[in-house]
């Protein structure tokens, strides 16, 4: 085998293997332009195939023959698939011009496939001794090298229209560069076929040259693209990934909402049906006590009933209570306005939880004198004791011999925070997620009640605030109240 059969072969397997590749990339986004030039290769080695058969040693006239006549009908749609692809590429619609020449390509693809039409029966043989190959060939007849000079037309037309677009950058020049290389090696091959100068056929090694050069621009843009692509779906799947969170959360608000409503509507009428009665009960428990008292039948067992029935009744007002306050079926009007000593507040409210405690409970409190918060003292008070209740009992379950409570505050960006940290045994991860809602808790009076921490946050929006629960381990939890802190002066 002789370097000219060699070249013709690499170019033909290179042209088979980049038509599949192309034909492949066309099938994705924004590549449908690579069927055609998936056709400028794959017509490129057919025609490097049927060219490379001339230089074969001992190669049949015959067979010579018969592959001139399809080097013909291939470069014809060689020629054709150049005029789509640039098309495509740009993309622009064929013009009137571009039609006649399809037209023109697709007849003499055809006439290339009956014999005599383009080839004719007389031979030439060209020995070049630079690289020691002879050419053996049918020289084509008049029409046929009308063909090939309409062959050489079709290719300045698509250099012309891609110089164009030089402009336009690297991607724009490659197809004028590449026409221009194939246009100036078919010339030479038509003028060392007409034995005018003694050089090699070039135009199968300009075939490589130009499938190589598109080969290698075209698998790296198309994998930039594929980066690009990925990672355009990588942000557009944590967009959907965020905005289906945010719809999550705005349902979970929406039904929350509307159970907080519900649950303020179910309050507002038992707060109605039993406030009633309770009333009614108070009244004649007390009318009780003073008929047995006058009757002298008042001892120690029937006091300690009444008072019993007493707290009990204001228990069950209490709850009824909290569960409005929860729910914000009680809503403050003008006292979030007032200015309220903080550190007043924490010891009422200490004073409060201690009543309500069963057991003794250390507590430490480090809140300045002067620190003074915007609210209705009155709820703010009711608030911390709702907490440090619910502390108290936390820590008192687990270690009922060392409980204690440590109450802070500082002031920031216009709110006063106040932490209170107990030492019990932490908040389960089960319950975290619906803690401060109502009839849920953790121990103490939250735990029989149901509504302490929720009756805590309650209070705390109503006020202008907030409840968060900042830590929890088995050495204790730390729930933190932000309220609005007092304008400076």
């Amino acid at each position: 085998m002789n370097i000219a059969a060699a070249v013709s072969l690499l170019a033909t397997a290179t042209g088979f293997v980049f038509g599949a590749i192309w034909w492949r990339m066309s099938q994705a986004p924004g590549w449908h332009h690579m069927r055609w030039f998936a056709a400028v290769a794959l017509t490129a080695a057919g025609y490097c195939a049927f060219d490379g058969l001339v230089v074969f040693d001992n190669m049949p006239w015959g067979v010579i023959g018969w592959s001139t006549q399809m080097a013909f009908t291939v470069s014809s749609l060689h020629a054709y698939a150049w005029i789509r692809w640039l098309a495509e590429s740009v993309p622009r619609p064929l013009d009137k011009f571009d039609k006649f020449m399809l037209w023109v390509c697709l007849a003499f693809s055809a006439a290339g496939l009956i014999p005599g039409v383009l080839v004719g029966d007389d031979r030439s043989s060209m020995h070049v001794d630079a690289i020691n190959v002879t050419y053996r060939m049918y020289l084509p007849t008049t029409l046929g090298l009308i063909g090939y000079l309409i062959f050489l037309v079709v290719m300045w037309v698509v250099a012309g229209r891609s110089f164009m677009r030089w402009q336009h950058g690297w991607r724009a020049r490659m197809p004028a560069i590449a026409v221009s290389i194939l246009t100036a090696l078919a010339v030479n091959d038509s003028l060392a076929t007409a034995n005018k100068i003694h050089m090699p056929m070039l135009v199968d090694f300009g075939f490589l040259i130009v499938l190589l050069l598109f080969g290698i621009d075209s698998l790296r843009r198309f994998a930039e693209d594929a980066e690009r692509l990925d990672e355009l779906k990588n942000r557009l799947e944590h967009s959907v990934a965020e905005r289906t969170r945010q719809l999550e959360v705005a349902h979970l608000e929406l039904a929350k909402e509307r159970t907080v409503a519900a649950v303020g509507r179910l309050a507002g009428g038992v707060a109605h049906q039993i406030n009633s009665p309770a009333t009614v009960i108070s009244v004649n428990l007390g009318l009780l006590r003073d008929e047995l008292s006058e009757h002298g039948q008042l001892n120690e067992m029937t006091t300690t009933l009444l008072d019993e029935s007493r707290s009990s009744l204001h228990r069950i007002l209490g709850i009824v209570t909290d569960l409005r306050v929860s729910a914000g079926a009680i809503e403050i009007h003008g006292g979030t306005h007032h200015a309220a000593p903080l550190r007043t507040c924490i010891d009422e409210a200490v004073a409060r939880a201690a009543q309500r405690g069963a057991r003794a409970v250390n507590t430490f409190v480090n809140v300045p004198r002067d620190l003074q918060v915007l609210g209705d003292r009155d709820l703010i008070t009711q608030l911390l004791a709702e907490l440090v209740a619910n502390g108290a009992g936390a820590a008192n379950a687990a270690r009922p011999d060392a409980a204690r409570i440590g109450i802070t505050a500082h002031a920031e960006n216009g709110h006063v925070h106040v932490d209170v940290r107990d030492n019990g045994a932490g908040v389960p991860s089960t319950v975290r997620a619906a803690l401060f809602e109502p009839f849920v808790g953790v121990g103490g009076v939250a735990q029989r009640r149901g509504l302490g921490l929720s009756v805590v946050r309650g209070l705390a929006e109503q006020l202008g605030g907030a409840l968060q629960l900042v830590e929890s381990s088995s050495e204790g939890t730390l729930f933190r109240v932000r309220l609005r802190a007092l304008p400076s002066a």
